[in-house]
């Protein structure tokens, strides 16, 4: 048996997952990973959608580290994988519709940030800034810490290849 318990800086998000996950509404709230209001210990702690990267400098990843395992010993996370930097250095741009709206959206390089751009065309846009980190920052951290790392490139193939989309961690404390 088990317990999902999610939270998230963005109101709007928490509001949207208490409402596609009605029998978990209990579970959701709003809280700030780098300095939760409450910790509680789990079996696990999974943090993926590339999460990590809107973690804008090395103090504050470091801060996630200290954070993530009062959580929990075995914690599942994912990064973009540095190859990024090198994908979108040209920029990338998409136009499109949907059923509600038009919009445009746009990748640039900053160093070593990826900016997001979406223009919805009727003089609505949002901007999200993500940082393109070394996963070798991460790993060390963690190994800081008395903690093993197992890294993926792509959620499958071991280590940390030259090119890929993913760097998958798996962090753990080993039993004594």
């Amino acid at each position: 048996d088990y317990e999902i318990v999610g939270f998230d800086l963005d109101p709007s998000i928490i509001k949207k997952a208490k409402m596609k996950y009605p029998d978990l509404k209990d579970n959701f709230y709003v809280d700030d990973f780098l300095n939760p209001d409450t910790v509680q210990h789990y079996d696990a702690l999974i943090t993926i959608n590339d999460s990590l990267n809107y973690i804008l400098n090395q103090e504050d990843l470091e801060k996630f580290v200290d954070s993530s395992i009062k959580f929990s010993d075995e914690l599942f996370l994912d990064s973009h994988h540095p190859h990024r930097l090198l994908e979108f250095e040209e920029g990338y741009l998409e136009e499109g519709s949907s059923d509600d709206f038009d919009y445009s959206y746009q990748i640039t390089r900053d160093n070593d940030f990826l900016i997001h751009v979406i223009n919805f065309l009727d003089g609505n846009y949002d901007s999200v800034f993500q940082w393109i980190f070394d996963p070798e920052i991460l790993i060390k951290l963690y190994e800081k810490r008395g903690y093993k790392v197992d890294v993926y490139t792509d959620f499958i193939h071991k280590g940390i290849l030259k090119q890929g989309e993913k760097v998958m961690y798996h962090v753990y404390k080993e039993a004594v």
